[in-house]
């Protein structure tokens, strides 16, 4: 999991139930989107709720908070 840490910090999460995304920013201050099925430094987005996001990659699975 440390890779994703290292890489990416999750800002936030919006959009509707159906559409939902996450917000990331990289360590070089740059902003990302993701939905749900894409991926993320090799992770999968499995699941967007409003204060966390769930994420995979092969049989280890993670859930990431929104930086407070």
């Amino acid at each position: 999991l440390g890779d994703v840490y290292k890489r990416q910090t999750l800002i936030s999460t919006f959009g509707s139930k159906k559409r939902k995304s996450a917000l990331f920013k990289n360590k070089n201050g740059v902003y990302q989107s993701a939905k749900i099925g894409q991926e993320i430094d090799g992770w999968k987005i499995l699941e967007i709720n409003t204060k966390n996001i769930k994420i995979q990659k092969g049989l280890q699975s993670e859930i990431i908070r929104i930086l407070k």
